[in-house]
């Protein structure tokens, strides 16, 4: 008897315990012209074999105030490729810098997101496309 009412205690404590899966994000969709409004600069290059390069710089001001990570996604849904988190650099105070390189075709299925938490549990996603900002001169 002790013995089923200690594994109850402990299902219990599991299941009642905070856990990030219960987290909850809102995902917005950002334009070149919001994303101008936000301070988001998202810029491409030609990177050799390796394909386009493309940086994301931001300041964690205004919505990016409390700014957690970036993640890049290339492809969507059930055709979702792969999804990583990119490694953050400050170039200056307050100022974020992200960069990855890409086939152009994996580049036109690609978004960056910026993650923003928000208190107790989730927060808010910022999706950036990378084809509504690439260079012309990188989508030939």
């Amino acid at each position: 008897m002790k013995t089923k009412f200690t594994i109850l205690i402990l299902g219990l404590l599991l299941f009642a315990a905070p856990d990030c899966c219960f987290a909850e994000y809102t995902i917005f969709d950002v334009s070149a012209a919001q994303a101008k409004e936000m301070g988001v600069t998202i810029r491409s290059e030609k990177n050799g074999d390796a394909g386009i390069r493309v940086w994301m710089e931001f300041k964690t001001t205004g919505k990016l105030k409390e700014f957690a990570h970036v993640e890049v996604q290339i492809g969507e849904g059930k055709s979702r490729i792969m999804s990583a988190p990119l490694r953050v650099s400050h170039p200056s105070p307050g100022s974020v810098a992200v960069q990855f390189s890409a086939d152009l075709g994996y580049l036109r299925k690609s978004a960056l997101e910026i993650f923003v938490d928000a208190a107790p549990l989730g927060g808010t996603i910022y999706r950036f496309k990378v084809k509504d900002f690439i260079e012309p001169e990188t989508s030939k």
